[in-house]
């Protein structure tokens, strides 16, 4: 028999099998992914995945996949005999290439195109052999149980196992209780407190008004401490007042006991959670709505993304969209639905939020109004009156190694992500005030039981960890905002008690009167015969405890930072940046220098998104690249529509590219054409010269639609 088959024949030659699609993408596809997600449950869990949806992934990765190549085959075949075999041949090819890719994404000996290229290498010597050897053939067949090995291991692991079989009995642990206090709870996300405060330690009321509007009538706990790193352990070490294991899976069957069954016997529950589903099932929620074809769609979408980051080598995942900040919707929105919904708050965690609020509403039977609002997580895309200036899960952050989750050496491009992350915290107090606003038109406010806080915190100092507390100044990621404002409560009472975020239970429970029915290793923060904890504890990603004395010496170290960087008031958040005195002076009045012969070509992905998203995009992230500039100590002056905005220094972005970005305020636009320009500036003092430069575009469009900001009360 020869190795090339006749032909006249249609059916696949007995050489080449096409149930070897089966194993081979069982390694190349199913395989990988399966041990991300056995690693990563809460990509299922933020999916809201039920055990039939796990079933059909399984199914999909093992079977699906496999099949899709089979067709391939089978249609090749109809046209040509020879087209089939040289078909098979090169999805063998691709296979083991992605096969090769993932082993060797694992190693960082080489560039990651060199990777690529050797797993490409690869993937052709196999499938030469496979066609010329029959041991190689016979060996594909040898590994085929592999085809169901896999999916048995997968479903069996611990943590898939659990979200399989894992449901509980709601029902028997519903408690019933006597208290009929509205209880309204939010959790942001990635918020420490040093970004609230001023320069007498308080909630600023200049830039962060409507925190400091709650604080007037709340017991603000100044010390208080998350005590997990990680979203998926954090919110439930809130829920539950338990510290967290690192194996436990956010959801109800490994969480029974939470502030949802403690009063689910006798609350209306409504709850928002964003990641976890601590919850019981059917009750309400983000994606209650979504049937098990969305769920599956959106899954096999952001899988697909998944997939990518795990299938390449990391350098050549740099353009894809960021799997690392969040659970799910890594595509982020459509341009039609950016389109369909510009000028309202259309991005997906202000939709989210919009939802909560949309619950919000007078009830017969006590409440419990519950959300898990991923702000001022980055990506850090919103201004403070609710535009944007970068497409929603757009993750765009030069000065940040993604891979490492740490911050590069340019202090500038951290103290601008810095810049960009308070931004974003004064989204999150207009949040806060549509909130209270609308308890009180429903007077629902002085009779609510209202507690705001944030599961962890975030840090920006150069060459650190951006989260993990033993990597980076720990009081960043463990102090959290802790507001609780009790029913009826007026005036303001500062707490400095060493209290963290597994006391919020039990201290919900003391203010209603409630005896939990569970031991929990948290304890009220208003009972005053409750010892003070001497120590505070955090866990990391790695599952190492870290132990820091109660009073945080270095609490105020970022904070002082801060001030030193931003000044007071909210528009030191934009007199960031050299050359303060020129900012606000129109382009007549500089000390013009001469001339440099140097193109600015402004980054390409920016320009691409102001078009795509035109109608709800401000261009207020302007960067850019050029080279060969005439000196080597020089910062850019951006101005827009005449006058200078902003100044930053630049660098070499690498060894022949230099690279400069600002943030521009959004008020510096119109709607229309907004001429851009920009200055190298040199010298100091008398001696400062601003240099023109040649920038492309030099134009900035903005729409109608986009000057309409989502909020009025913020400028």
């Amino acid at each position: 028999m020869t190795d090339v088959p006749p032909n006249n024949s249609s059916v696949a030659s007995p050489h080449f099998p096409t149930w070897h699609f089966f194993t081979l993408s069982a390694f190349a596809v199913a395989w990988p992914l399966f041990d991300l997600l056995s690693r990563h449950p809460g990509f299922l869990v933020a999916h809201r995945a039920a055990p039939r949806d796990i079933v059909a992934l399984v199914l999909l990765l093992s079977l699906g996949v496999p099949l899709v190549l089979v067709l391939v085959e089978v249609l090749a075949g109809f046209i040509h005999r020879r087209l089939q075999w040289a078909v098979h041949l090169a999805l063998v090819a691709l296979l083991v290439t992605l096969v090769f890719s993932w082993l060797l994404s694992k190693f960082s000996f080489a560039s990651g195109a060199v990777l690529f290229a050797l797993a490409v290498i690869g993937g052709i010597a196999f499938s030469a052999a496979y066609q010329w050897l029959p041991v190689v053939r016979s060996f594909v067949s040898v590994v085929t149980p592999a085809v169901l090995i896999f999916p048995a291991i997968f479903v069996t692991s611990t943590n898939i196992s659990k979200l399989l079989h894992g449901q509980v009995d709601v029902s028997r642990l519903m408690h019933k209780v006597d208290a009929t206090v509205p209880v309204v709870m939010v959790i942001f996300d990635e918020f420490p407190t040093a970004s609230l405060l001023d320069a007498r330690r308080r909630i600023d009321p200049a830039v962060y008004p409507n925190f400091a509007r709650l604080a007037a009538d709340s017991t603000w706990f100044r010390g208080a401490t998350s005590v997990h790193q990680l979203t998926g352990h954090a919110v439930p070490a809130i829920l539950t007042g338990n510290y967290q294991d690192g194996s436990l899976v956010p959801t109800a069957g490994d969480h029974p006991y939470s502030l949802f069954t403690l009063l689910g016997g006798s609350y209306e529950l409504k709850s928002f959670e964003a990641f976890t589903q601590l919850c019981p099932q059917g009750r309400f929620g983000l994606f209650e709505a979504e049937t098990f074809t969305q769920r599956l769609q959106a899954t096999l979408t952001d899988l697909s993304v998944v997939s990518l980051h795990v299938l390449l080598p990391r350098d050549l995942t740099a353009g894809l969209p960021s799997v690392s900040q969040t659970w799910r919707d890594f595509l982020g929105p459509s341009k039609a639905e950016v389109t369909r919904d510009a000028n309202k708050a259309f991005g997906t965690q202000l939709e989210h939020f919009h939802e909560f609020l949309d619950a919000v509403a007078p009830s017969d039977k006590p409440q419990l109004l519950f959300a898990h609002i991923f702000l001022p997580h980055q990506p850090w895309v919103y201004l403070p009156d609710g535009r944007i200036y970068m497409p929603p899960n757009a993750l765009y952050m030069p000065g940040y190694i993604r891979d490492d989750d740490r911050w590069g050496p340019s202090r500038f491009l951290v103290d601008q992500a810095y810049q960009r992350h308070l931004l974003q915290v004064r989204l999150v107090d207009n949040l806060l005030g549509q909130l209270i606003d609308k308890l009180k038109a429903l007077d629902l406010y002085d009779p609510s039981l209202i507690v705001v806080t944030a599961d962890h915190g975030v840090s920006f100092w150069p060459n650190q960890s951006r989260r993990n507390p033993a990597k980076c100044p720990p009081e960043d990621i463990l102090g959290v905002p802790l507001l609780i404002k009790a029913p009826d409560q007026h005036g303001e009472t500062i707490n400095d008690r060493n209290v963290e975020t597994i006391d919020i239970l039990p201290t919900i429970a003391d203010l209603l009167d409630i005896k939990l029915p569970w031991k929990v290793d948290g304890a009220s923060a208003v009972d005053p015969r409750i010892p003070e904890r001497p120590k505070k504890r955090i866990m990391t990603r790695d599952a190492q405890t870290l132990t820091f004395d109660a009073d945080l010496k270095n609490r105020y170290v970022t904070l002082d930072r801060k001030l030193k960087l931003f000044g007071p008031g909210p528009e030191g958040l934009w007199r960031f940046g050299p050359h303060q005195r020129w900012i606000g002076r129109t382009v007549e009045s500089l000390p013009l220098g001469d001339p440099w012969n140097v193109k600015v070509e402004l980054v390409p992905v920016l320009l691409q998104w102001a078009k795509q998203f035109a109608e709800a995009f401000v261009p207020s992230l302007v960067a850019g690249t050029f080279h060969d500039p005439p000196e080597d100590r020089f910062d850019i002056a951006f101005a827009v529509n005449g006058t200078v905005q902003v100044a930053a220094p630049c660098f070499h972005s690498d060894a022949k590219t230099w690279f400069c970005q600002a943030m521009v305020p959004g008020s510096a636009y119109h709607a229309g054409d907004n001429p851009l320009e920009l200055f190298a500036v040199t010298g100091t003092g008398e001696d400062v010269r601003f240099h023109p430069l040649t920038v492309r575009p030099n134009k900035l469009h903005v729409s109608d639609e986009a000057m309409q900001p989502v909020f009025s009360q913020s400028p």
